[in-house]
């Protein structure tokens, strides 16, 4: 697992590319399964990006917690 972390962050993929941008300022994205998961990271990557984000899951109490963590451009349905 380390060997995938250091290769994530090696300076070489980052070249040239902005670590945070506003590619999606202005946009909403909706994801499923935003309460935990690879959901919540794309959660978390979207609101980076500037995007309004609606999360969706099973489950409404830990989907509010989720919401609070990521900011206030997030809300649960």
């Amino acid at each position: 697992m380390k060997a995938i972390q250091h290769s994530l962050n090696s300076p070489r993929l980052m070249e040239g590319k902005k670590t945070i941008s506003q590619k999606l300022a202005g946009k909403v994205a909706l994801v499923t399964g935003g309460n935990s998961g690879i959901g919540l990271a794309t959660a978390l990557a979207f609101v980076k990006e500037g995007a309004r984000v609606v999360l969706t899951g099973g489950d409404q109490t830990s989907l509010d917690q989720a919401a609070a963590q990521l900011g206030k451009n997030v809300i649960a349905v």
